[in-house]
């Protein structure tokens, strides 16, 4: 590239392959002299105008936490910055990379084909349409494509056992939801559903999510196949897995996430 490279953004959605792009961009950081901004987006499940941000600060405060962890790690003697926004992925990259003059975006790109790309369109696709600086993508190996990791919904809205059903039950009206992971210190400890709450009408103000919560969760890793997560759902009739790696939630896989899954690969 002809222009010196002063700054490069690199958004990660700790994914591994986001990760492996942040590699890349270290890489360039080091043999330019360059800062590199780390960027995440929590992404809204639906629009801001039908969800209220607010639903997702314990996901920024969290994302936060993990982007700290991953700069100490893998930028170790580089000028870095991290940046957490709620929102549209594609917009907020774009808006980030004009905001702080970036020289160039490295990023993952994750290869949505068929209806999938139609109906959600592909992130990186866009960026790399209106972004307003050059950027690097890193493929992420077709073996991923078939692993829930690849279509998990990270950073899902969870529930605190000390919360009542009553927030729990006015967060799952608003984001749409028919169960919630239950989250201590970052480690998966139950799971509640839109049941459980009904089963407990008249007294959701008064009752706790511990006391309701299921203990004995089934979970998924992201390295499980989507054929190997659609048969346990199918199997023991539920909507949804938590997705947990070395004790900590990572993610949540529904029905809805692998029908998607499933369409994408038939294209």
């Amino acid at each position: 590239m002809a222009l010196p490279i002063r700054k490069i953004l690199s958004p990660i959605d700790f994914g591994e392959n986001s990760l492996n792009a942040l590699d890349v961009a270290a890489e360039f950081a080091r043999q330019a002299s360059a800062t590199v901004v780390v960027l995440h987006v929590v992404s809204l499940m639906l629009t801001p105008d039908e969800m209220p941000v607010e639903l997702y600060r314990e996901q920024e405060a969290q994302a936060k936490d993990k982007l700290n962890q991953i700069v100490a790690a893998q930028l170790k003697g580089l000028e870095s910055e991290i940046i957490v926004h709620v929102g549209d992925p594609a917009k907020i990259i774009v808006e980030a990379a004009e905001t702080l003059g970036a020289d160039l975006i490295v990023m993952a790109t994750h290869g949505r084909t068929g209806i999938s790309r139609v109906l959600m369109g592909s992130v990186t696709e866009r960026v790399l349409r209106d972004a307003p600086c050059p950027v690097l993508t890193v493929r992420r190996p077709d073996g991923m494509k078939g692993l829930v990791g690849s279509k998990m919904t990270i950073n899902p809205v969870t529930a605190s056992p000390d919360d009542t059903l009553a927030e729990v039950q006015t967060r799952m009206r608003q984001g749409r939801f028919r169960s919630m992971p239950v989250v201590q210190d970052g480690k998966l400890i139950g799971i509640i559903t839109d049941r459980d709450v009904r089963e407990h009408a008249g007294e959701i103000d008064k009752t706790g999510v511990a006391l309701v919560m299921s203990k004995d969760v089934m979970t998924v890793k992201p390295e499980t196949s989507i054929w190997d997560a659609a048969r346990l759902l199918i199997d023991h009739k539920v909507g949804g897995l938590p997705v947990v790696e070395n004790g900590q939630l990572v993610g949540m896989v529904t029905t809805i996430d692998l029908l998607k899954a499933f369409v994408a690969l038939a294209h």
